[in-house]
């Protein structure tokens, strides 16, 4: 039986459909293609919203000092049989100990530096070396298998490191009662890298429904000089979509207690104003928590369905088949922004007349993010716009965009979140969402619910 591989039966393809990674990801791109450019390669990039957050990742790396020592243990028996192994390992924890040293002394859990750490990267580079040649050596040894892993990811952290420059840091953290230390390099501009790859071919195009603003992904895709930004009018009528803000709603961290028991009343009137499914999007699982809970106990009558932190294939079915267009029993969802069921389901018609984004979505306090804001801050930019709150109003768009999926849906968008009326929010709406409706009270929102769906 003759086997082809997928690669090789490419070559007869005149459009090959594939994941990002098979164009960006320096660790597993396609050599055969995209090795030297190619005018005659096209480039169709959809959902380019999310490129640059994955190509950080592809350009992220990072190792640890646990897995080196637990090899350490499982050879040190074998000292005669395994000696040129062992004093290899030991060396590579050596350099770890160099490193853990003040992180120790000062008592620092995390530390993230411009600089990369050369005299660690040669010694990680000479492991690899030996380590290579031991794994040709020994096919049978009996923890070849874990050698092979760590070896893996020594190699993945020392090709990463071949792009090193300053669009990129290193993180030290440091588990001080497990004596652990993780070293990550992470790329925080991944724009030249991705217009490197682009340029292998003879043009790209890069789509997606929530690229505002423009400008800012221009830039961060790595275009702004070379490339041109069109946006196309929305196919759907602006009538068709109610975007309603409730001012009088705040829900900063701070203000999220006493201002709950609005929260849940605004639910229960985007619910009650027509009947039918609705989506319900949180920040942040714990939060998404307490509202379902306090949901529930205010209205039992309602029935729920909630996103949980791990949900395989399966259950991700189950949920999406609560919403169904016989509207039998209403479903209210809830589910996280930002997640897996906030971008990339189609529920059209009556199965889902609208969604509740509850926050502005921004990201939670990170360290990797405030370097972020940092490193565009020093370029003269607005670092916590770039940073925390483009990517947050980049989920809004892409939850909210649940709602109107062909000519015939209507539904109902409410942005629970006093911020959402500012000038640093609505000059980001696209114009289709121009039309928005800033409400001021709990009866104002319930008249303008009934207003909409009256006429429709």
């Amino acid at each position: 039986m003759l086997r082809t591989s997928t690669t090789r039966v490419s070559l007869f393809c005149d459009t090959i459909i594939c994941d990002y990674n098979y164009l960006f990801d320096p660790l597993v791109y396609l050599q055969r293609f995209f090795s030297e450019k190619d005018p005659g390669n096209i480039f169709l990039i959809d959902e380019a919203h999310n490129l640059v957050q994955r190509a950080r990742l592809m350009y992220t790396k990072e190792i640890s000092s646990t897995q080196l020592d637990k090899l350490i243990e499982t050879y040190s028996p074998q000292t005669k049989k395994a000696s040129r192994l062992l004093d290899k390992m030991k060396q590579l924890r050596e350099q770890f100990q160099i490193l853990k040293e003040p992180m120790r002394n000062y008592r620092q859990d995390s530390l993230i530096v411009e600089e990369e750490f050369e005299g660690f990267k040669n010694k990680l580079q000479h492991f690899t070396d030996f380590i290579n040649d031991w794994l040709q050596e020994h096919p049978e040894d009996e923890s070849r298998q874990e050698v092979l892993d760590y070896f893996f990811q020594c190699h993945s952290y020392l090709k990463i490191s071949e792009f090193y420059g300053p669009e990129f840091r290193t993180k030290l953290t440091y588990e001080q009662d497990q004596d652990e230390l993780r070293l990550k390099i992470f790329c925080i501009d991944p724009s030249e890298l991705i217009d490197q790859q682009l340029q292998l071919g003879g043009g790209s195009i890069l789509f997606s429904a929530t690229l505002s603003p423009l400008g800012y992904y221009q830039e961060i895709l790595g275009g702004k000089d070379s490339s041109l930004a069109y946006r196309l009018p929305s196919p759907f009528s602006p009538a068709n979509l109610a975007i309603l803000v409730p001012v009088y709603i705040q829900t900063t961290y701070k203000k999220r207690a006493e201002n709950q028991a609005n929260i849940l009343q605004a639910l229960k009137m985007m619910t009650s104003a027509k009947k039918g499914n609705y989506l319900v999007f949180l920040p942040s699982y714990s939060y998404l928590t307490t509202i379902v809970t306090a949901f529930c106990q205010e209205y039992p009558e309602q029935k729920v369905a909630v996103q949980k932190n791990e949900m395989d294939a399966k259950k991700r079915e189950q949920f999406l088949e609560n919403f169904q267009s016989d509207l039998v029993e209403p479903i209210l969802g809830f589910a996280v922004l930002g997640g897996i069921f906030s971008e990339g389901i189609d529920l059209k018609g009556d199965r889902l007349s609208g969604v509740a984004i509850i926050s502005v979505g921004l990201p939670p306090n990170d360290p990797e993010l405030d370097t972020l804001k940092e490193y565009y801050s020093h370029q003269g930019k607005d670092g916590f716009q770039y940073a925390y709150q483009l990517p947050g109003i980049n989920n809004v768009f892409q939850a909210a965009g649940r709602v109107i999926r062909d000519e015939q849906d209507y539904g109902v968008v409410m942005l629970i979140d006093a911020r959402f009326n500012q000038r640093r929010y609505t000059s980001f709406y696209p114009p289709h969402w121009q039309n928005y409706h800033a409400v001021y009270s709990s009866t104002e929102l319930k008249t303008t619910l009934a207003n909409f769906w009256k006429h429709k």
